[in-house]
């Protein structure tokens, strides 16, 4: 004979469905936001302390200090954001995490930064950002990195740094007008600075360990008259 169940029951059974369901839910669920100056704000995911999205941010934002990476495509194509300050805490900045931020000037990071990559097409596009300050910890910068920022006419190298590499297309197209390559840089890539029509100087930093520079790596850029070739480079591309 069967029996109807009691209310007691049935709330009890309920309790334990939303117990088991809270328990398997994925922790990539669990985010945070932190709110930028004009509006809107950032999300963080808060089990892999990377900030996923800024597309709702207006004006500038602070990243609050524990945030380890800025993920792909986070702040993309994101016109309303100008100034964006990161903790020390950052390891890395994603792929194409800032290309066409076309309102983006300024990027803050403090000297000692822990961030050792920028990654591919990071800051492609970013037309308004006229200066960047790598911090010492970074070993790369990766192929088109700011690629087509037109206005970056600074870019500083922390002492005592660890860079490596400088990808292919890393500074195409920018508005750089001298540069000094760090002593640890042993590749600069394919037409990494091809089109920085202002650069008028390229220094190499005393005991340079560059091996390779890249095919057309300086193409198109028209106002540079000569560069003096550390010893050590083996390999030269064409153009």
């Amino acid at each position: 004979m069967l029996t109807k169940p009691s209310a007691r029951s049935c709330r009890s059974g309920l309790l334990l469905a939303f117990l088991a369901a809270i328990a398997i839910a994925p922790a990539s669920a669990m985010a945070s936001t932190v709110s930028c100056s004009g509006g809107g704000g950032i999300t963080i995911d808060d089990s892999t302390s990377t900030v996923t999205t800024g597309s709702g941010c207006v004006g500038t934002v602070e990243v609050p200090s524990g945030v380890t990476a800025i993920g792909p495509l986070a702040f993309g194509g994101v016109t309303s954001v100008t100034e964006v300050t990161l903790p020390r805490t950052v390891t890395s900045i994603g792929e194409r995490a800032f290309s066409g931020a076309s309102f983006l000037t300024s990027i803050s990071l403090p000297a000692d930064s822990d961030m050792t990559v920028i990654g591919e097409r990071a800051f492609a596009d970013a037309t308004r950002l006229m200066s960047m300050a790598i911090p010492a910890a970074v070993t790369t910068i990766g192929d088109g990195a700011f690629s087509g920022a037109a206005n970056l006419s600074t870019v500083t190298f922390a002492p005592g740094g660890a860079l490596t590499t400088i990808g292919s297309e890393a500074f195409e197209a920018t508005g750089l007008t001298a540069i000094t390559i760090p002593a640890t840089v042993t590749t600069i890539g394919a037409e990494a600075f091809s089109g920085a029509s202002l650069l008028t100087g390229v220094t190499f930093a005393p005991s340079s360990r560059l091996l390779s520079i890249g095919p057309q790596a300086f193409r198109y850029a028209t106002s540079l008259t000569g560069i003096e070739i550390p010893p050590s480079v083996t390999s030269i591309g064409d153009g």
